[in-house]
Parts: structure tokens; C-alpha cells; sequence
């Protein structure tokens, strides 16, 4: 969703609600359903996708992706962990559609710079909240980068020019969440 800045604090994240996120994860999880590092050709990526769709990055012009959002093979794992969060998020957003998955850029790496394109990617407001990070991570946005830690759930402009840098010796691990506010039109 296009903001008037890179990105901003959209509320505190209370470890009550994350944590046991970051704990359920077990490495298998990384590949069940890895759809970044193939479709989106980000190498030093994992992802565990939630409640998502395999047509985020298609480039179909008709772009059905929205439409086609559905509960990927650990949604019965992650989903419970992830209502209290959802919930806590409707203080801040009206929505009534989400896709969501884990998020993981491995040590000394890097997401290369990059803009999402898409109704599915341009349509929402996009929230990261950071599970586990390191002040050596960068958020890139344009030429400036930010360090987003722990605790905190933010809002970003993914249809700017953005990229991570990942300097630390540990993986950050990112909850990444579309929101979407649908007409009945556009949830056929």
C-alpha cells in the first residue's frame, strides 16, 4: 500500500503474543512449502507459508492472487498461534482477508533490492513483525536503512525499492502479514 513514508511503528507486540510462535518452529518447517526461494529467487531465504497462495508472484495480469488465498499444509500448526496476533492487529486495522507467513534470511546474506508489484502485494498493508533479529540487520528502503527490533510491529511501502541485509551470525526471522479490506466484489 502506497504511504507517504518508507514505513511506520504501528504498535507494540507483546512477547506473550510471538513467542510461542518462535518456538513451534522446527527446522522441517523451512521446507514444506519453501514458495520464496523458488518463486520470489531469493537463495538465502525460508519461509513458512501460513494462510497465503502460490500466485503472490505469478504476474498474471488478471491477478487472482487475493482470490485465491488458502490455508497452506502447517496452517493447522501456525494458525492458532497466529489468531491472538491478528486479533491484537484489529485495534490498529480494519480487515477482513490476511495472508501470512514465517519469514527466514539466513546469516552474512542479503534480499537482494526489489519491488513487489501486484494487487496482492500493492493492495495491503503490509506488517513485519520481527521474531527474531540482530541490531546488524538492515531494513533497506531507498538509500536508508533501519534496524527493527523485537517487540514491535511495522507497516512498510513494499512498492518501494527495498531490500535486507542480514550482517549478524543469526538468522532474523520476520512474521510478514497482508491485511486486506475486500469489497464483496473482490472477494468473489
Amino acid at each position: 500500500m502506497k504511504l507517504s513514508v518508507p514505513y511506520f511503528e504501528v504498535c507494540r507486540v507483546p512477547a506473550s503474543l510471538t513467542d510461542c510462535l518462535l518456538v513451534a518452529i522446527d527446522e522441517g518447517d523451512w521446507y514444506v512449502s519453501d514458495y520464496r526461494r523458488s518463486v520470489a529467487r531469493m537463495p538465502a531465504t525460508n519461509s513458512i507459508p501460513i494462510h497465503h497462495t502460490p500466485l503472490c508472484a505469478s504476474g498474471d495480469p488478471t491477478d487472482r492472487a487475493i482470490r485465491s488465498i488458502r490455508k497452506e499444509p502447517l496452517y493447522d500448526k501456525y494458525a492458532p498461534l497466529l489468531e491472538p496476533i491478528l486479533t491484537h492487529l484489529q485495534e490498529h486495522y480494519e480487515f477482513n482477508q490476511y495472508a501470512a507467513f514465517l519469514a527466514r534470511l539466513h546469516p552474512q546474506s542479503q534480499i537482494h533490492m526489489h519491488r513487489d508489484r501486484g494487487q496482492f502485494l500493492e493492495k495491503c498493508h503490509r506488517v513485519h513483525i520481527p521474531l527474531q533479529t540482530n541490531p546488524k540487520v538492515a531494513y533497506c528502503i531507498g538509500v536508508a536503512e533501519y534496524f527493527w527490533p523485537v517487540g514491535k510491529a511495522y507497516e512498510f511501502d513494499n512498492t518501494r525499492l527495498h531490500g535486507v541485509k542480514n550482517r549478524s551470525y543469526e538468522a532474523r526471522i520476520h512474521l510478514v502479514i497482508n491485511l486486506y479490506n475486500l469489497t464483496p466484489e473482490q472477494d468473489e
